[in-house]
């Protein structure tokens, strides 16, 4: 029977570990628990919340809504579209992560396509395929930072844990 040397056995033992570092022990953001609070009210809500690249969302009183340059959720994202114009919004309970936003175009007034060069947009070759549907929807999840309340949406392949934070103007 053939000795095998001990360099030989020293690099099948490495690569053994490494493979098995890198495919049994994969980190997997989908599994790490989402920013929530436990109660919100309307009035803390009402006002101009400030996200990336120039986008914002107005709340007003009575469920009304202004949105700019407010990119697609999840997925959507990596279109690339942006939409301005009206819409409604509502607050809504949840059963595992508390209160959140739920904001429904109505009416668009303006589409335009988002910056290409941010790092978490995923390149694809149809970009701004079709736009926000009539219907389209954002559900932001809520969140207090310090004690400030902050909105955030995920942004791209949510199991990535991506957040386009929303901040009080």
């Amino acid at each position: 029977m053939p000795r095998v040397s001990r360099r030989v056995t020293m690099a099948a033992v490495l690569m053994a570990a490494l493979s098995l570092g890198t495919t049994g022990c994969t980190l997997v953001y989908r599994y790490f628990p989402v920013p929530q609070v436990r109660e919100v009210t309307q009035e803390e809500l009402v006002g101009t919340w400030l996200g990336w690249e120039g986008s914002s969302v107005t709340l007003h009183e009575g469920g009304e809504a202004e949105l700019h340059r407010l990119d697609g959720g999840g997925m959507d994202f990596d279109e690339g579209w942006r939409v301005t114009g009206t819409g409604e919004w509502e607050v809504y309970e949840t059963d595992h992560i508390g209160p959140r936003v739920m904001l429904t175009l109505v009416e668009t007034t303006a589409t335009d396509e988002a910056p290409e060069d941010s790092p978490y947009r995923v390149p694809t070759r149809e970009r701004w395929r079709t736009g926000p549907s009539e219907s389209y929807s954002w559900g932001f999840g809520l969140d207090r930072d310090g004690g400030d309340l902050r909105m955030y949406l995920f942004i791209s392949d949510e199991d990535r844990r991506i957040y386009n934070w929303f901040l009080r103007a």
